[in-house]
């Protein structure tokens, strides 16, 4: 299912950010319409000792299949936002966007191929 296939990255990669293990605070799942044992969609709520917080959506339904899979790391001085895109051929392309703030709250933008 979603969480499996997808969602299994997604905490990987606030686990390693974190340094640390998450705690599941909600979590929902949309089953299946063939099978309701596999979840279709899966979208959960994850908080840090440390007090930091991810939030982690994902889907198999095939109208998101032509959408690519978003990573957003945000902080005090700004934010990473990653977008992957897997195309099931054998490709993928990549893009990252590097976003900083600076004291005054002007943003500045650099992307990353």
């Amino acid at each position: 299912g979603a969480l499996m296939s997808l969602g299994c990255h997604g905490v990987a990669i606030v686990r390693a950010l974190a340094g640390e293990e998450p705690k599941v605070i909600s979590a929902t799942a949309q089953p299946s319409k063939e099978n309701p044992e596999v979840d279709l969609t899966m979208s959960c709520n994850l908080r840090f000792s440390s007090g930091a917080a991810a939030h982690i959506g994902c889907s198999v339904a095939l109208d998101s299949k032509e959408s690519p899979s978003v990573f957003t790391i945000t902080g005090a001085a700004g934010r990473i936002r990653v977008k992957e895109w897997f195309t099931g051929k054998g490709k993928s392309a990549n893009e990252i966007a590097l976003e900083q703030f600076d004291e005054s709250g002007e943003r500045s933008v650099e992307r990353i191929d």
